[in-house]
C-alpha cells in the first residue's frame, strides 16, 4: 500500500491488495449496521439521567445520524473512483475535503467488525490467522488494514509498505 499527496491535500491510495480493496467496498454497509451492540457503541449513552438522555436523543441524535448518513455518501461517492490498475492491485483516490469523513468511516468500520465478529481486546494483539477462527481472523485482518489506512491518512505522510 502507498500513500500520495498532492499539493491540494488530496490523498491517493495505490497499490491497494484485493482484499484491502474488498474491505474498503464493506465500509458503507459496515456504517449502516443495525445490530444494537453497533448503534450503543458509535452513538453510546451520554447522560447518567435518564430525562436528559431521552433530551439529548430527542434533539441531538437525529443531527448525529444526519452526519453518519453524509459520512457514508461521501465515502461512497470515492469508492466509486476505486479501480484497478492492473497489476492485481488498485488505487483510490480521495479528495481532501472528504479526509474527516473517511477517518470517521475507517475507525467506526473497524469498531463494527470487533463488535459483529465477537472479537476482544486479546484477539487485537494476535496477528490474523493465529485467532484459529476464519471470520475472526478475516475481520482482524481488515481491522488492521484499515487502521494502518487510518494512520497515513493521519499522519499525512506517504508510505510504500503495507
Amino acid at each position: 500500500m502507498h500513500l500520495e499527496i498532492d499539493s491540494q491535500g488530496n490523498f491517493c491510495f495505490r497499490k491497494l491488495s484485493p482484499v484491502c480493496a474488498e474491505s474498503l467496498l464493506q465500509i458503507p454497509r459496515l456504517l449502516r449496521s443495525k445490530d444494537p451492540r453497533v448503534r450503543s457503541r458509535l452513538l453510546p449513552e451520554t447522560f447518567s439521567d435518564p430525562e436528559e438522555e431521552e433530551q439529548w436523543r430527542r434533539f441531538g441524535a437525529d443531527h448525529l445520524e444526519h452526519l453518519f448518513a453524509s459520512r457514508i455518501e461521501l465515502i461512497e461517492q470515492d469508492l466509486r473512483s476505486l479501480e484497478d490498475d492492473g497489476e492485481r492491485s488498485f488505487r483510490l483516490p480521495i479528495r481532501a475535503l472528504h479526509r474527516a469523513a473517511w477517518l470517521s468511516g475507517l475507525n467506526a468500520a473497524r469498531l463494527t467488525l470487533f463488535i459483529v465478529n465477537d472479537l476482544c481486546a486479546a484477539d487485537m494483539e494476535k496477528d490474523p490467522g493465529l485467532i484459529g477462527d476464519y471470520e475472526k481472523d478475516v475481520a482482524l485482518l481488515r481491522i488492521h488494514l484499515l487502521a494502518y489506512m487510518q494512520e497515513l491518512m493521519l499522519e499525512g505522510r506517504s508510505d510504500s509498505e503495507g
